[in-house]
């Protein structure tokens, strides 16, 4: 919550006191005397030189605090703002939460052997991928990968720096080209500007071999 509001209230508080205590001067002088004697002038002059000091000085602290408090509630929205961004890359790494963005999306058209697959896997993830999915299931380090059970076409949908991971996968003698060896018809490669990938929730517990960092 902003607090600017503070130091304007503060001023008009510390003038309307000001005010007030002019006025009970005057009261105070046409109570003792009917004339203002240059005496009694002096007294009420030096006590409002003295309250004006003080006024000034609690304004003065009143600004100083309304200056902290401020800093304060930036700092709280900044730290609120960096514990959001934790929670979203928890969510993206473990899977909880779907994901979305650019990225690529390969369609193999042929079954994958199981070691093609654990390789293609460790071969994006090296490229920084951010998300992964092999037909529509959410791929972790920890996701055991099953060759067998994808059938006879597999789509690999990769959330990620769209530049880096097509240099990357077609680059000659690279995953694209060993998985195309046979066929190049086999394999279609696309870029979009935004892909999206389940959470795990639904994913199946099977056994099978675990993707590791490339």
């Amino acid at each position: 919550m902003k607090l600017h509001f503070l130091a304007p209230f503060s001023a008009a508080i510390g003038l309307g006191l000001l005010a007030a205590l002019q006025y009970q001067l005057h009261l105070s002088r046409a109570a003792t005397t009917g004339a203002s004697s240059p005496t009694l002038l002096a007294i009420d002059n030096a006590r409002l030189y003295q309250t004006t000091a003080k006024l000034r000085g609690d304004l003065a602290a009143l600004s100083n605090r309304h200056a902290e408090l401020e800093q304060i509630t930036n700092s709280s929205e900044t730290a609120d703002s960096a514990v959001q961004m934790i929670i979203q890359n928890y969510q993206l790494l473990s899977g909880a939460a779907a994901a979305s963005g650019p990225g690529v999306t390969l369609t193999i058209h042929r079954r994958l052997e199981q070691s093609e697959l654990v390789d293609l896997v460790n071969v994006v993830r090296g490229l920084g991928a951010e998300a992964i999915a092999v037909n529509n299931q959410r791929i972790l380090i920890s996701t055991p990968l099953d060759a067998g059970r994808y059938g006879d076409q597999v789509t690999v949908i990769v959330i990620g720096n769209t530049q880096t991971l097509t240099t990357g996968l077609r680059e000659a003698g690279g995953v694209v080209d060993e998985l195309a060896r046979a066929n190049s018809d086999q394999i279609s490669f696309t870029v979009a500007a935004t892909l999206s990938v389940p959470a795990t929730a639904n994913n199946p517990s099977t056994g099978g071999a675990t993707s590791q960092p490339g």
